[in-house]
């Protein structure tokens, strides 16, 4: 992504138009899903988006959410890896690939998200679920666990958990598409 890409998406997330309302979730707020391509992520609940901690690429490095910088470790290209809307979801600064771990990885009996290189297995795919509001929930392969934002806290680096599905529009596991 070029500086002066960043630069407008920067002055662009400062309008009030860029978040999307936490609790009034309706047909309209989110836009689909456009196909493989980077995007920022934001959480339907919160408003805040996944991001790569400390934009660092290094193994089992903690996804979180945070509020719209936005930097570049926010960027996410999604990308199809095969039928019924499996996806990966692999930082576009860094390569890391989002993953789901195959076991607690937190003192507190967490499965925190997590990127960094990885083989591209169902820890590391999701199916793309669609809500009526144009959210998705992410499940993952493997585990058939949700990307969730812990307790909808809207909290700068509250962690993103792979967590049981509990769907329903304006949920914590629901995820709009910003194209980036």
């Amino acid at each position: 992504m070029h500086f002066s890409t960043l630069t407008a998406l920067a002055a662009f997330s400062a309008t009030a138009a860029f978040a999307l309302p936490a609790a009034e979730n309706n047909a309209d707020i989110h836009a689909p899903y456009a196909g493989p391509g980077n995007y920022i992520l934001q959480n339907a609940a919160t408003g805040t988006v996944l991001d790569l901690l400390n934009g660092v690429q290094g193994p089992n490095t903690r996804i979180n959410g945070y509020k719209l910088n936005p930097g570049p470790h926010q960027i996410w290209q999604v990308s199809a890896t095969g039928p019924n809307d499996e996806v990966t979801i692999i930082n576009s600064a860094t390569g890391a690939i989002a993953s789901c771990p195959k076991v607690v990885n937190t003192p507190n009996g967490w499965f925190q998200l997590v990127g960094g290189e990885v083989p591209i297995d169902d820890y590391a795919r999701f199916q793309k679920i669609t809500n009526i509001d144009n959210s998705v929930q992410f499940k993952n392969l493997a585990t058939g666990k949700c990307v969730d934002l812990a307790e909808s806290n809207p909290a700068n680096g509250t962690n993103v958990l792979c967590y049981d599905c509990h769907p329903g529009v304006g949920e914590n596991q629901n995820w709009g598409f910003i194209k980036s």
